[in-house]
């Protein structure tokens, strides 16, 4: 849902994976990401300054995930529904093939 948020071409069809075992994946993903930023080595000042604020905010997710509050959000602003429904409304639908992906997704399976 990112790339359709950031406007950008490809995976139009599909929703992310909100379950549980969706967030355990993003969780993992962070975890490995972590580590290998963790154990990179040294290049410059301004490449360790990214990674030390990367490494924060991924932290932090991964508190998040780890407290449950990851698998409560639901809110009348910001909350996976929310970002589901904006999604749709970014969408493109000014051709045909644009209405079958609009329609793929929707459905939550390939055109």
């Amino acid at each position: 849902m990112m790339a359709t948020a950031l406007g950008l071409p490809g995976a139009g069809d599909r929703l992310d994976d909100l379950s549980p075992g969706g967030l355990a994946a993003v969780n993992q993903l962070a975890v490995q990401t972590v580590e290998a930023l963790a154990a990179a080595p040294s290049t410059r000042r301004l490449d360790d300054v990214a990674r030390q604020f990367l490494l924060e905010r991924l932290r932090l997710q991964l508190d998040r995930y780890q407290s449950g509050w990851a698998h409560a959000d639901l809110n009348v602003i910001a909350s996976p529904v929310q970002m589901v429904l904006m999604i749709f409304d970014l969408m493109p639908t000014g051709t045909a093939q644009e209405l079958v992906t609009f329609a793929a997704r929707m459905r939550c399976r390939k055109p």
